[in-house]
């Protein structure tokens, strides 16, 4: 917005990681660098994009200083109820004209005092109502597309905790958006509608988790993509991430299937009831691939139960 970017000259520094594009390469959960000590976020890293993501860059960097470095926090964790999307929906549906700024009149502006004056704390809360919730439901893309290829699904948010290794230790997965969007593949021919009124600058038919029905969609696909269907009569969801399969049936139990090991789930809570290993180490990004299936296939089932009985017929 005023004209900086970032300084070439960083990509110079000894130990320092930079992508294929010449940007900082960091933990993107983090922002850490490669070198001890040093956090990047932004433009930096992400090249040119919106003030938001740096913002939001910031807040995950300023997360994880205080929790390396044990510098606790007075401050409380942020919570919002979430907001229904009928609610939403109906919100945005009715225009409310926001609230006129105040400026010191011509006859008062002879000194150095401020123009424009700052809204009272009644304006300012009339002001800040309009809010749209576009954090917790956009879903532009979803009105947009012409081929109805976009489908916003609701759920809701859950955490499970899942083994990290062999000490018994256990890693927390966390589903926070109640509202997510999907992509139907089979019905979307890029055209590119959906990038073109995307607040956000971004490109939903390649950033959003997509969906086929489709065998030959999904075997040809290099993914990440995920398939319905059915199994004896059993919804059965699959992951496909490069050349791995995952696979998650929604009987009684959950049953997680992948190359590192399968494991039964309880549906409701999500705790692991059995775990066998197919390998003599089970990687991380398996229980990341079974927490994406339940994800889905909870927000399917709550949201798309027709897509499902259709898949009976």
């Amino acid at each position: 917005a005023i004209g900086q970017e970032p300084d070439p000259s960083i990509a110079g520094i000894e130990g320092l990681e930079t992508t294929s594009s010449g940007w900082i390469s960091v933990n993107p959960a983090t922002g850490r660098t490669s070198l001890p000590g040093v956090w990047a976020g932004g433009d930096a890293v992400r090249g040119p994009s919106s003030i938001v993501a740096a913002a939001g860059d910031g807040r995950s960097i300023a997360a994880d200083l205080i929790a390396s470095f044990q510098l606790g926090s007075d401050r409380q964790a942020e919570y919002r109820e979430p907001v229904s999307a009928q609610e939403i929906i109906i919100r945005r549906s009715r225009r409310i004209r926001r609230e006129k700024t105040p400026e010191l009149p011509p006859e008062e502006r002879t000194g150095f005092d401020e123009v424009v004056q700052t809204l009272k704390p009644d304006a300012a809360r009339r002001e800040a109502s309009r809010c749209l919730d576009c954090d917790q439901l956009c879903s532009t893309c979803v009105t947009v597309c012409p081929n109805r290829a976009f489908m916003t699904l609701s759920l809701e948010p859950f955490s499970v905790a899942w083994p990290a290794g062999e000490n018994g230790e256990t890693r927390l997965f966390h589903t926070r958006q109640a509202h997510q969007v999907l992509l139907f593949a089979d019905w979307c021919n890029a055209c590119g509608n959906c990038s073109e009124f995307c607040p956000t600058t971004g490109h939903p038919h390649l950033d959003k988790a997509r969906l086929t029905i489709d065998d030959e969609c999904f075997e040809t696909s290099t993914g990440p993509i995920f398939r319905a269907g059915m199994d004896d009569g059993v919804f059965e969801l699959a992951f496909k991430s490069s050349d791995r399969i995952y696979r998650m049936r929604f009987a009684e139990a959950l049953y997680f299937s992948g190359p590192a090991f399968n494991a039964s789930i309880d549906r409701q809570s999500g705790e692991i009831l059995s775990l066998e290993p197919r390998s003599t180490s089970p990687e991380i990004h398996d229980w990341e691939s079974c927490h994406a299936l339940l994800s889905i296939g909870r927000a399917l089932e709550g949201s798309r139960p027709e897509m499902l009985e259709a898949l009976f017929l």
